[in-house]
Protein backbone atom coordinates (compact mmCIF):
# COMPACT_ATOMS: atom_id res chain seq x y z
CA UNK A 1 0.00 0.00 0.00
CA UNK A 2 1.02 3.57 -1.37
CA UNK A 3 1.55 5.54 1.95
CA UNK A 4 -1.32 7.98 0.78
CA UNK A 5 -3.94 4.99 0.68
CA UNK A 6 -2.79 3.57 3.96
CA UNK A 7 -3.64 7.00 5.90
CA UNK A 8 -7.20 7.61 3.91
CA UNK A 9 -7.28 3.63 5.57
CA UNK A 10 -6.34 5.12 8.93
CA UNK A 11 -8.31 8.25 8.98
CA UNK A 12 -11.67 6.45 7.79
CA UNK A 13 -11.28 3.45 10.60
CA UNK A 14 -10.98 6.60 13.16
CA UNK A 15 -14.24 8.15 11.82
CA UNK A 16 -16.31 4.76 11.51
CA UNK A 17 -19.83 4.53 11.89
CA UNK A 18 -22.04 6.53 13.76
CA UNK A 19 -23.04 5.25 17.17
CA UNK A 20 -26.78 4.54 16.78
CA UNK A 21 -27.97 4.97 20.65
CA UNK A 22 -29.88 1.41 21.18
CA UNK A 23 -33.80 0.94 21.13
CA UNK A 24 -34.95 1.62 24.98
CA UNK A 25 -36.28 -1.99 26.56
CA UNK A 26 -39.24 -2.45 27.93
CA UNK A 27 -39.52 -1.99 31.56
CA UNK A 28 -39.24 -5.08 33.54
CA UNK A 29 -37.76 -7.47 30.32
CA UNK A 30 -35.62 -9.61 32.68
CA UNK A 31 -38.51 -10.42 35.37
CA UNK A 32 -40.61 -11.55 32.83
CA UNK A 33 -38.31 -13.63 30.94
CA UNK A 34 -37.18 -15.47 34.53
CA UNK A 35 -40.76 -15.63 35.34
CA UNK A 36 -41.90 -17.22 31.50
CA UNK A 37 -38.63 -19.43 31.71
CA UNK A 38 -39.51 -20.58 35.44
CA UNK A 39 -43.46 -21.40 34.60
CA UNK A 40 -42.58 -23.64 31.44
CA UNK A 41 -42.94 -27.33 32.38
CA UNK A 42 -39.98 -29.71 32.49
CA UNK A 43 -40.04 -33.33 31.79
CA UNK A 44 -37.04 -34.83 32.16
CA UNK A 45 -34.85 -36.21 29.26
CA UNK A 46 -33.07 -39.49 28.88
CA UNK A 47 -29.90 -37.34 28.25
CA UNK A 48 -30.27 -35.35 31.02
CA UNK A 49 -30.90 -38.24 33.64
CA UNK A 50 -27.86 -40.38 32.16
CA UNK A 51 -26.05 -36.86 32.56
CA UNK A 52 -26.96 -36.79 36.63
CA UNK A 53 -26.46 -40.61 36.94
CA UNK A 54 -22.39 -40.24 35.59
CA UNK A 55 -21.85 -37.39 37.67
CA UNK A 56 -23.30 -39.41 41.13
CA UNK A 57 -20.96 -42.21 39.07
CA UNK A 58 -18.11 -40.03 39.67
CA UNK A 59 -18.52 -38.68 42.66
CA UNK A 60 -19.10 -41.70 44.55
CA UNK A 61 -15.97 -43.09 42.62
CA UNK A 62 -13.96 -40.20 43.68
CA UNK A 63 -15.08 -40.80 47.32
CA UNK A 64 -14.37 -44.63 47.84
CA UNK A 65 -10.56 -43.10 46.10
CA UNK A 66 -10.40 -40.68 48.97
CA UNK A 67 -11.35 -42.93 51.36
CA UNK A 68 -9.14 -46.24 49.93
CA UNK A 69 -6.26 -43.20 50.33
CA UNK A 70 -7.00 -42.33 54.16
CA UNK A 71 -7.50 -45.77 55.52
CA UNK A 72 -4.55 -46.99 53.20
CA UNK A 73 -2.15 -44.41 54.65
CA UNK A 74 -3.26 -44.83 58.49
CA UNK A 75 -2.25 -48.61 58.34
CA UNK A 76 1.48 -48.18 59.75
CA UNK A 77 4.42 -49.85 58.22
CA UNK A 78 6.22 -52.84 59.30
CA UNK A 79 9.28 -51.84 61.12
CA UNK A 80 12.69 -53.75 60.29
CA UNK A 81 12.34 -55.50 63.76
CA UNK A 82 8.62 -57.35 62.63
CA UNK A 83 10.53 -57.81 59.24
CA UNK A 84 12.95 -59.75 60.90
CA UNK A 85 10.29 -61.72 63.00
CA UNK A 86 8.26 -62.76 60.18
CA UNK A 87 11.49 -64.62 58.56
CA UNK A 88 10.82 -68.03 58.25
CA UNK A 89 13.37 -70.01 60.57
CA UNK A 90 16.58 -72.15 58.72
CA UNK A 91 14.04 -75.59 59.74
CA UNK A 92 11.29 -74.16 58.09
CA UNK A 93 12.48 -73.98 55.05
CA UNK A 94 11.16 -76.29 52.83
CA UNK A 95 12.01 -76.47 48.66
Amino acid sequence: MKPDRFQQFIAAARRGRPQERPLPLPPFLAIRVAASWAATPRSPHLARLWERLCWWGAGTAVAICLATGVLQSSRPEPTGFDLLLELPQAGDISF
